[in-house]
Order: structure tokens, then C-alpha cells, then sequence
């Protein structure tokens, strides 16, 4: 009634009316693109100047505020991403529906932001237990402690929050294209991927690829042993990489050749998708589409990129370093040997398997050898990404995060030369390889922080189980603050 005849006059009037008018507009998106990846952005700092409006003129109480909030995570649940039967005895049939909701962070004058709204958000998604909708978390180094610290209470009874480093994000997409302003006013697209609000098409989920069938190309010559055929690049017979850096160069190329091709793939569909399917109603609403006289797929937008993200990075770090010892240093077995092994999926070799498991050093144990390596296959993946250009007037921006998709690509790789077996998940998203850890949490987040995140301007997640008894209580309380901030002043 009353609140519809407002929508069509102009804005929300009351907080009330905001939230309603968030879940339609969310509700229209979903609609149109059939599936519920869409964003909301930073709901406490779009919420917040009505619930000061509606507080000091007595419309509204702290917990109806509180009450209105749990039901908007509610209504959110509705819309849910469903995996394919065919997957659920790897994964859960029931997927997260990306919707995801930013609190917190600064504003573009770099002053903290957190208001009664941040709490009121915490506080909703703790009560709700929300299970499909993700709450992310800015911080940065003025953030207040006694947010952060019921940041990771929640955290706590619900492990359903991410936390995201502003100090490295901010930087990172100034570095892309940002001004200063729209850089410290991003929010989190689906998984982890930064975008500023509002003003971007950011196609953060445009194109992915399995880095270790990217090895396995390189080792077989350019033959996929799921399709049966010729799909990669012909690098070369392996019998002639007589040296380790022969080897890598031809990885090298074989990553070049896989995300030119990978490229103009996705350039197929982006003329397509121009042509055959304008959003009028996200044009209407995201900043230069109307200004530009453009429709949003086809450039309107104030920001236009695309992304490659990345998963398997661990799996590689680790097969490629133990190709380099036990094939190279070692002379442990030839490398037309070990592919061969491989490619039988380690039949009657299971005690290889087990010295390639165990005889070398992991990626996540800070040991710098392995730790150096990971770099220089990070930088290389990142440069090669962001030198390809989209039909948006933008440019590639690198990521690395997973979905769960590394457990279904798992199904369709062959056994690694880190002793993984076919068909097993790759490593999950920015990761290490999964009980490889043998030196603690920190020593693992030491060599994931030896990454430059600068470069991973799509966004990149590290996903970590802590054990519950890990999670219980003040002291553990504590340590989950000072391990959070230590870990993101380390980068």
C-alpha cells in the first residue's frame, strides 16, 4: 500500500522501507539472471542514515531494527545455488547462495565507518545462524577491537564469516583502474571478490582454470586425457626436457596458451551476450550505463573488467617442486617414468606415492625453498592474466578461489606428481594441499602471506578448520584476534 506508493514516488522513507526496497530490488535481479550470485554491498553504511533518522525521531526501536534484519537473512535464504545431483557424494547438494552482505571498512576519506548497524548485522546473523548467506568483514588497521572481537565471536558459533584486509585490497584496485574514493567503497561480489558499488561490471566469475591440468597438458604434450585428444599446446616430448628449467619454461607456455585460448572463448560469449541479452533494469541502476548512453553488458558502466581465477594452486606448488626434486635433483625416476606412473594412477606403485607424499617438503610449512617457488608460479600466473584485455574496455584481473568447484575438477584430473590419485579434489582455493601442514596454523599462514595479494585483484580465498575446542571461550577468543591481526599486518 502506503510503501509501494513511496517506491514509485522516489526512495525508502524509513529504514523499514529500505529493507523492503533492498529485497525487492534483489528479488528483480535474481529474476533476471535466474540464479542469485548478486551482491547487496555494504548494508550497514545503506542502512545506517535511516536508522539514525528513524532512532531519534522514535519511529523505530533497536530491536524491531534487529528483527527486520533477520528476516531480510531469511528472505535471502530462499534463494539458494543447487549442485547437480551427479555431485553429492563429493559435495553438498545444497550451495551457498552468494549473496553476499559487507560490513564495516572505511569511507573515502579512509576514516572507519562501523556504526550501531555493523553490531545490529553481527548480532541478526548470529541469532539466525544464517547458513547460506556469507557475512563479510572489512578490516583495517584503525578498526575498532570491540567489533572485531564480536566479529569473531560469531565467528565462533557460527563459522560462517569471512574477513577481508583493506590494507592490501584498497591498494590493489587503485592499482586496476580505482580512484582512491571507489577503491575504499568496494564490497564483496559472490565469494571474495572486491568491486566498488555500484559503478562495476567486474564479471568476477568470467573465466576459471584448473592449474594442475595445466600440468598434466604440459607433461602428456598437449594431450587431455578426458577428451582423448590433441587440446593443449604441444610443448614437446617430455623425454627432451632434459633440465628443470626446460620443463618449467614449457609449463610456462602451456599456461600462456591455455589463458589466450581460455580468452577468446569468453570474448565469444561477451559479443553474444551483448546482442542477445541487455540488463536495462541493472543498467538503470549501476553509475556511467545511463550517462554513457550504454547498455551494462556492452561498457556502460563506470568500471569494466573480467576475471581469471585460478584453483588447484597447491596441488601444483606441490607436484611441480616434487617433479624439480625427485625427477631433477634426486634422479629419483625419469620424467617419462613418472608420467607414465601417473597416468596409470600410481597402479602397483603405491610405495612412489608415499616418498612423493612424504620425502618432500609441502607449500604451507613456511620453508622457504617451496615458498619461493609458490611466488614465482603466483606471479606468473597473474601477469599472464592481466595482460589480456575484455570487450568491455577493461582488462583481466587474477583471482583464486573455489566454490567447491576444486572437488568436482578433482573428478576429471588425473593422479599428480604430489601423490594425489585421480579423481581426488584438488587443493581448495589459495590453500595448502589438505593435511600437508606438519609445522602449525601460523607456519601456514606464513607462507601464504608471502604471496603479493596486490596482484589478485579478483580476490582470493584461504580457507581454514579450526578444530571446535580451538574455538571455545575467551582465550581462544584472544588468540583468534591476535592470529586475524597478525596475520593481515604480515600482508
Amino acid at each position: 500500500g502506503e510503501m509501494m506508493d513511496n517506491f514509485t514516488k522516489g526512495t525508502a522513507e524509513s529504514f523499514y522501507e529500505a529493507i523492503q526496497l533492498i529485497h525487492f530490488t534483489q528479488n528483480i535481479i535474481n529474476i533476471i539472471y535466474q540464479r542469485s550470485v548478486v551482491a547487496l554491498g555494504r548494508l550497514d553504511q545503506i542502512l545506517w542514515p535511516y536508522y539514525k533518522n528513524d532512532l531519534e525521531k522514535e519511529k523505530i526501536t533497536r530491536d524491531f531494527a534487529l528483527e527486520l534484519i533477520e528476516e531480510l537473512n531469511l528472505k535471502l535464504t530462499w534463494n539458494v545455488t543447487l549442485l547437480p545431483t551427479d555431485y553429492t557424494t563429493v559435495a553438498n547438494a545444497l550451495g551457498q547462495n552468494t549473496q553476499t552482505i559487507t560490513i564495516s571498512g572505511v569511507d573515502k576519506d579512509g576514516n572507519d565507518v562501523t556504526n550501531e548497524v555493523s553490531y545490529l548485522f553481527l548480532e541478526a546473523y548470529k541469532n539466525i545462524k544464517a547458513f547460506t548467506t556469507d557475512l563479510s568483514i572489512r578490516v583495517h588497521k584503525k578498526a575498532p577491537e570491540r567489533f572485531l572481537k564480536n566479529a569473531l565471536k560469531v565467528f565462533q558459533s557460527t563459522s560462517g564469516i569471512a574477513f577481508y584486509n583493506d590494507d592490501i585490497i584498497i591498494p590493489a584496485m587503485i592499482k586496476t583502474g580505482y580512484t582512491i574514493e571507489d577503491a575504499r567503497d568496494y564490497a564483496i561480489i559472490g565469494c571474495v571478490e572486491p568491486s566498488s558499488q555500484g559503478n562495476t561490471f567486474a564479471a568476477t566469475g568470467r573465466i576459471f582454470i584448473n592449474l594442475p591440468g595445466v600440468l598434466e597438458l604440459t607433461l602428456n604434450n598437449g594431450y587431455c586425457n578426458l577428451t582423448q585428444r590433441i587440446s593443449g599446446l604441444e610443448t614437446g616430448d617430455p623425454i627432451n626436457f632434459t633440465t628443470y628449467n626446460e620443463f618449467y619454461n614449457a609449463l610456462t607456455r602451456q599456461l600462456r596458451y591455455n589463458i589466450e585460448k581460455s580468452v577468446k572463448i569468453a570474448q565469444i560469449g561477451d559479443e553474444e551476450t551483448m546482442k542477445f541479452f541487455p540488463q536495462p533494469f541493472v543498467s538503470a541502476i549501476i553509475d556511467g550505463c545511463i550517462e554513457k548512453g550504454k547498455d551494462y553488458t556492452a561498457g556502460g558502466a563506470k568500471y569494466n573488467f573480467s576475471s581469471i581465477t585460478a584453483y588447484g594452486f597447491a596441488t601444483l606448488v606441490d607436484s611441480l617442486y616434487n617433479i624439480k626434486m625427485a625427477v631433477y635433483e634426486d634422479k629419483l625416476i625419469s620424467l617419462p617414468n613418472l608420467i607414465q606412473i601417473l597416468n596409470s594412477n600410481f597402479d602397483e606403485h603405491e610405495e612412489l606415492r608415499q616418498r612423493l607424499i612424504n620425502k618432500y617438503d609441502k607449500w604451507g610449512n613456511d620453508i622457504e625453498e617451496i615458498d619461493k617457488l609458490a611466488n614465482e608460479l603466483w606471479n606468473l600466473f597473474c601477469s599472464e592474466v592481466v595482460n589480456h584485455k575484455c570487450m568491455r574496455d577493461g582488462h583481466y584481473n587474477p583471482g583464486a578461489y573455489s566454490m567447491g568447484v576444486h572437488v568436482i575438477e578433482g573428478l576429471f584430473t588425473r593422479a599428480s606428481a604430489d601423490g594425489r590419485k585421480a579423481t581426488q579434489p584438488l587443493s581448495n582455493s589459495l590453500s595448502p594441499v589438505n593435511r600437508v601442514e606438519k609445522n602449525g596454523l601460523t607456519a601456514t599462514l606464513n607462507s601464504i602471506a608471502k604471496l603479493n595479494y596486490e596482484l589478485a585483484t579478483n580476490g582470493v580465498a584461504v580457507n581454514v578448520r579450526l578444530h571446535p575446542q580451538n574455538l571455545e571461550g575467551d582465550e581462544n577468543l584472544e588468540k583468534l584476534y591476535y592470529l586475524l591481526k597478525g596475520y593481515f599486518k604480515s600482508g
